[in-house]
């Protein structure tokens, strides 16, 4: 029975973090894409097109604090107002150039890589270890 608990426990956790688990990996796919693959490499619209994407982040958070705009959403998250800032532009005119693209884009990876990845790692580490309950 010890043992059924256990899983459902860990099936609620799983449940509870499924919107940050899309939201995460959707984001690092499209900022990555967007660095390192799209033809050529760092252009203009893939840059804007990732940092649409990582949008998705911003609105995760609104819906989970219950904030009405991106600025409190990113504030409670810990994410740069220069990205809110450059994403504005993006999807309502005033597009930014490659350089400040580029700037927001890298940002936004390194805050995917601080706020989920090192986070699912420590949990892996720990549910490996047997430390997670």
């Amino acid at each position: 029975m010890v043992g059924f608990r256990k899983v459902f426990i860990l099936k609620e956790k799983w449940l509870l973090i499924v919107d940050s688990l899309y939201i995460g990996v959707e984001a690092s796919l499209a900022l990555l894409k967007a660095l390192l693959t799209s033809d050529p490499p760092g252009s203009e619209l893939a840059l804007s097109a990732a940092i649409t994407r990582f949008n998705l982040v911003l609105q995760l958070g609104e819906r989970h604090f219950g904030l009405g705009r991106s600025e409190q959403a990113a504030r409670r998250l810990g994410i740069p107002e220069e990205l809110v800032r450059v994403r504005h532009a993006v999807a309502h005119g005033g597009m930014p150039g490659k350089q400040e693209l580029t700037r927001a884009t890298e940002a936004a990876t390194g805050w995917v890589i601080h706020n989920f990845w090192k986070k699912e790692m420590e949990e892996a580490k720990e549910f490996a270890s047997g430390q997670c309950d």
